[in-house]
């Protein structure tokens, strides 16, 4: 058996089991290349997790993004979109995630009788592969009372491994305040509903976790970040910051980090249309993984429509 990818699937299968989220990651690594670049933040996106963002959008856009996930032991794809829909904003992302040849050794066990595992009780030929898959789809709607910001976000996820597999949905509430003019702070209560029902029977329950966070802007800078805990004893806190700077009207730096990762920088570049974004993730030292890279490619429908106007004969 390969040892590096021993080595992963390991270190992949305790992230599922101690993962700071019942989905085992899965949402925290569905992201575009701009939250991923600044630290893994959800103050600066229109999904949803800042409210006042996808409320005050004015320019609805469509997005396709890859992941290239610990140098390609893990792939991601994702598809996104803002809009309005009877003046209501509206985010909906599609999201997938693959890993494959993650080693199965149910059948190579030949146990002596004792039932304790020992040298020589191994065939190594009755080690086959086996694949992860997973599909999960983030809904979010915001509204405004007075100064106020809220927007809920539905996040329906099925998964298989193997013969098994498991269908759940997370609900998060989210609130956001602008205190002045470029300074906004959030409350988010994430999984605050939902569960997974596996194939098998049994049922996980989500653990609901609050975060607090913030983002200010000034000038061409814009900064921010969460923190973030499961609301049970013992949990550990989790944050995530992130750094912007606009350059030449059209050119993103970002920079961030967090608590999986050394450091996350990224670039972004605007251009009448579209938009580039590409982002690369170094893990934390303690983790066992090589970087990961995103990149999104996204399309601002109104201007696209402008277009089209112009063409038209």
């Amino acid at each position: 058996m390969d040892y590096k990818r021993f080595i992963f699937i390991s270190a992949f299968l305790l992230t599922q089991v101690f993962s700071y989220s019942i989905d085992g990651g899965f949402f925290t690594q569905a992201q575009g290349a701009k939250s991923a670049a600044l630290g893994g933040s959800g103050m600066f996106t229109e999904d949803g997790g800042n409210p006042q963002l996808l409320l005050t959008m004015d320019n609805p856009t469509i997005g396709f993004g890859i992941g290239n996930i610990y140098s390609g032991l893990v792939k991601g794809n994702y598809f996104s979109s803002t809009l309005h829909m009877n003046d209501i904003p509206l985010y909906i992302g599609v999201f997938t995630r693959k890993v494959s040849g993650i080693p199965d050794t149910r059948n190579a066990w030949q146990d002596d009788g004792n039932t304790i595992p020992e040298p020589g009780e191994i065939n190594y030929f009755k080690i086959t592969t086996i694949q992860q898959q997973e599909i999960g789809v983030k809904i979010a709607s915001a509204q405004s009372w007075k100064q106020i910001y809220f927007s809920t976000m539905l996040k329906p996820h099925y998964q298989v491994l193997a013969e098994n597999s498991r269908f759940g949905m997370g609900v998060d509430i989210n609130a956001s305040y602008e205190i002045t003019r470029g300074v906004t702070i959030a409350g988010k209560l994430e999984n605050a509903l939902g569960m997974y029902t596996w194939n098998t029977g049994s049922i996980e329950k989500n653990l609901p976790r609050l975060k607090m966070g913030g983002v200010m802007q000034y000038n061409s800078i814009q900064a921010g970040g969460e923190l973030g805990k499961e609301i049970r004893q013992g949990s550990e806190l989790l944050y995530t910051l992130g750094g912007e700077i606009l350059l030449q009207t059209n050119v993103f730096i970002r920079v961030g980090k967090s608590n999986n990762s050394k450091v996350t920088a990224g670039v972004g570049i605007k251009f009448p249309y579209l938009q580039l974004d590409y982002a690369f993730v170094q893990p934390a030292e303690e983790l066992p993984f090589k970087a990961t890279q995103f990149f999104t490619l996204s399309f601002f429908t109104k201007e696209l429509h402008r277009f089209k106007g112009k063409i038209t004969p």
